[in-house]
């Protein structure tokens, strides 16, 4: 491994692998070591998460369309891992959600603002 990445980056949070036309970021959702990498002669490559655990392990890809930095990996890094939060207040009304409810977690991808 020439380019000195292995074990560089303890506990990893995220990666991300882009071009012009296609992207993707990869999100721990759980405890990693470090990073692995490989690849030959540039024509094949890995990158992943390494960890000494065998249960346990959550990680995310996150698909895109093209893009010029990794910074839209650490946006997925936070909307995976903060999850936004609504509070319920009188004169919502959610559908089937009893009116008990105090709060819910939106889902992830969701548009609500």
């Amino acid at each position: 491994e020439g380019e000195n990445v292995i074990g560089k980056n303890p506990q990893p949070k995220w990666y991300a692998v882009y071009s012009d036309t296609w992207a993707h970021s990869c999100i721990a959702l759980s405890l990693f070591d470090n990073l692995t990498y490989w690849d030959v002669e540039g024509a094949w490559g890995g990158i992943a998460f390494s960890t000494g655990l065998t249960k346990g392990i959550r990680l995310a890809y996150v698909l895109h369309f093209g893009q010029e930095s990794a910074s839209f990996a650490l946006w997925d890094y936070e909307r995976l891992t903060k999850p936004t939060r609504v509070k319920v207040t009188q004169g919502w009304s959610l559908g089937r959600l009893s009116p008990k409810v105090k709060d819910f977690t939106l889902q992830r991808g969701s548009n609500a603002k």
